[in-house]
């Protein structure tokens, strides 16, 4: 693909904004500090300066004067875009550091993957990276079968601790077992089982950090029988 007569500024992006207004994002949130400068971006707009600024590196490298901080500073600003723009959709992506928590739940009722996806779109909107609403990470059925709702390495939406919020839904992974806690299944626990030991083994997790939803906060999830099977799973460490 052939590109003439692309105009940039001194920094390589055709924005208003000098590298020096990055500072802001530490004063107020990203989405005031673009809407101040006025910059209203979409995927296709970002990509472009993304683009300009490759093409501008790529002519420059060989007798470029420009330090590579002021490179990084364009590139934290393209990154600033695309965190409105995900926000704006009501996305979220695997970018997060591997888990270092497993925090156990049950569903309150006899929904299934389904139609606690459709709850969650409903009560939160967002969507996570496999295409799904639902805000843990997965959901075992009756039969053992586990649903994927969100990467490991992905934001959930399952457990807020009063003073700490977000750092369980950000450091945690979140299975989820259908039922209201008086009906689960043996084979649901068998499944729950062989899910928290791979998981642990994979990520390093030791059983002492390994929980019920209720060791987070004061709730019934998940639930009394649920929480003692999990209590006897611990006590093999």
């Amino acid at each position: 693909m052939i590109v003439k007569n692309i105009k940039i500024n001194e920094f390589g992006l055709s924005s208003k904004i000098q590298a020096r207004n990055i500072t802001k994002q530490n004063q107020n949130s990203a989405s005031n500090w673009m809407r101040e400068n006025q910059l209203d971006f979409d995927l296709p707009t970002m990509s472009r300066n993304l683009f300009i600024l490759l093409l501008w590196y790529n002519s420059r490298k060989n007798t470029m004067n420009y330090s590579l901080e002021q490179i990084i500073k364009q590139l934290k600003i393209i990154l600033a875009q695309l965190r409105i723009l995900l926000l704006n959709a009501k996305i979220t992506v695997p970018n997060l550091p591997g888990p270092k928590h497993i925090v156990v739940h049950y569903g309150a009722g006899n929904l299934d993957f389904n139609g606690v996806n459709r709850y969650h779109r409903q009560k939160w909107g967002f969507k996570s990276s496999l295409g799904f609403y639902i805000g843990y990470s997965d959901f075992i059925d009756f039969d053992g079968k586990i649903y994927k709702g969100r990467a490991d390495n992905e934001e959930a939406a399952h457990c807020v601790e009063p003073g700490r919020p977000g750092y369980w839904n950000k450091n945690a992974l979140s299975p989820c077992l259908r039922g209201d806690g008086t009906n689960h299944t043996k084979t649901q626990l068998e499944s729950l089982e062989g899910y928290l030991n791979r998981k642990r083994i994979k990520y390093g997790i030791p059983y002492s950090k390994v929980y019920g939803h209720k060791d987070i906060k004061p709730t019934t999830c998940p639930g009394s029988k649920i929480y003692k099977w999990l209590q006897e799973y611990k006590n093999q460490a």
